[in-house]
């Protein structure tokens, strides 16, 4: 009775039995470990991009820290007073060239073809009678562009047309840059023209309008306008190669060109030009959804059940553009750095950028490039300078004393004090007075000097004649070798085969 009792409450209604204690089934335990799983895997997400972004932002502070451009938009340029910006009549001159091109015969893209050597030349010779009057008629029917482009050299400065807002920067266009081969080739033309009539002031004023156009260009923000710039540099120096064997410079001429010389080999550095290509670099990798969308993938950060590719491609993200930097201020230490050290440092870097092929850092080693060309082309642009500048003071000992100094230590003097050593060996230049032959209006008897050849061993530190070892299947003309032949003959060119030829192409 008192059993039943306990179970009674004071009013005598009976109780409910005690209900069991609840315990977790084995449902339970996967769902709670999937979902702490799945927790722990977005908190591991969360604290790599973390990790990655404080990564990038601290080498963006160094790059601050040191006044260099991070973004493209960085690089734009403050608005140049209207007497200093010759942008408009650039392109104007550009304009009207692409126009005159289309329609012209005379003015062709083989106007090149009737200046140099041969196609594979870096040599120019003065043209044949034929192709001395096609250069003329081109000069003639180039008037206005020559009006146009002296006066934007005139005004000494211009701003590239750019969009630096762009999300791509290598997606915009550059006509702009392409423009400049056949300007440099137009302002050729009329020195060689000059040269062919023998008037000496015309030549110089032609080398000089090509030392202008070069300084005029200098504001290229990518490489490819520094590969162009440097190309226009070879033209001014082949030029005043060909102005040496048939001008007699006087004193203030050779002065004024050298000093050109000098403060372009001075200036001819190609770190600003990697800086500026870092930026776009970086911008492009920032904006790397828009890439992604180019090339097909345009639902990735739309679709929810994507989401995770994106955050993970968003850590990877600074992942690439804190490696990109890396890169690319290793390439900016390379780049100008003369000598074996300067060619080790490349091959280094080159090493590390294959260590990069199937890994994470895809846009890297897409977008980075390998810094050798361009210090190959400018070291080689640089020895040129070197040698000319040489051989101004070669070419006004012989001038003035009808015979070759023994040694270049006979030409020195207060504005090159120096030797200047070769940019890829450190050694001292080579020089030679190239071999006596007979000429052809003289007798057995009589022997003409040719001239004489300045140039420096390659990093090699073979005398191999000038020949550049550096680039492989190159001629020797493409070399940094300076010669001055005093005897080269002019091109003979049969206008009948001249005609064929164009008729043909």
């Amino acid at each position: 009775m008192s059993k039943i009792a306990d179970n009674q409450d004071s009013q005598g209604t009976e109780l409910e039995p005690p209900k069991p204690k609840w315990k977790p089934g084995w449902k339970t335990y996967c769902v709670t470990t999937l979902v702490l799983l799945l927790a722990a895997g977005w908190l591991g997400l969360w604290l790599w991009e973390q990790s990655a972004r404080q990564e990038f932002e601290a080498e963006v502070a160094q790059l601050r820290e040191r006044g260099e451009p991070v973004w493209f938009v960085d690089l734009k340029p403050e608005p140049l007073p209207p007497e200093q910006d010759g942008t408009s009549d650039f392109l104007a001159a550009a304009t009207m060239l692409d126009a005159l091109m289309r329609q012209s015969s005379t003015v062709t893209p083989r106007l090149r073809d009737k200046l140099w050597k041969s196609k594979t030349s870096a040599v120019l010779i003065l043209p044949s009678q034929y192709d001395l009057q096609r250069l003329e008629d081109a000069l003639t029917e180039s008037g206005d562009i020559l009006t146009s482009l002296r006066r934007a050299m005139d005004r000494g400065s211009m701003q590239p047309p750019r969009d630096y807002d762009a999300a791509i920067p290598y997606s915009d266009s550059s006509e702009w840059i392409d423009s400049q081969r056949p300007l440099a080739d137009l302002l050729m033309a009329e020195g060689v023209v000059a040269i062919a009539n023998q008037e000496t002031d015309r030549a110089v004023a032609a080398v000089t309008d090509l030392l202008r156009f070069v300084d005029l260009t200098e504001n290229n923000p990518e490489t490819l306008g520094q590969f162009v710039r440097i190309s226009s540099i070879g033209k001014a120096v082949a030029l005043l190669a060909l102005t040496l064997e048939n001008c007699d410079l006087d004193i203030d001429q050779r002065q004024f060109l050298d000093e050109w010389l000098e403060d372009l080999e001075l200036n001819l550095r190609m770190r600003p030009t990697l800086a500026n290509e870092r930026a776009q670099v970086l911008t492009t990798i920032a904006n790397f959804e828009e890439v992604l969308q180019r090339e097909g993938y345009e639902n990735i950060t739309k679709d929810a059940s994507n989401l995770w590719i994106y955050r993970r491609l968003r850590t990877l993200q600074y992942q690439d553009m804190t490696k990109s930097i890396h890169m690319m201020n290793q390439a900016m230490e390379a780049v100008d750095q003369t000598g074996p050290e300067g060619t080790r440092a490349v091959q280094e870097w080159q090493a590390e950028s294959q260590e990069l092929m199937g890994s994470t850092y895809v846009m890297t080693g897409f977008f980075v490039t390998s810094p050798g060309p361009l210090r190959n082309a400018a070291m080689r642009t640089r020895q040129q300078l070197r040698g000319l500048r040489l051989a101004l003071r070669v070419d006004a000992y012989y001038r003035q004393h009808q015979q070759f100094p023994k040694s270049l230590d006979e030409v020195l003097d207060e504005s090159l004090p120096q030797i200047p050593l070769g940019t890829y060996s450190r050694l001292p230049p080579v020089y030679r007075t190239l071999p006596l032959r007979v000429s052809q209006q003289q007798s057995s008897t009589q022997s003409a000097p040719l001239g004489f050849a300045i140039y420096c061993v390659g990093e090699n530190g073979v005398d191999d004649n000038g020949g550049d070892r550096t680039l492989p299947n190159m001629v020797d003309e493409w070399s940094s070798k300076i010669e001055i032949n005093y005897n080269r003959p002019p091109r003979t060119m049969d206008p009948n085969a001249e005609d064929a030829n164009t008729e043909n192409n």
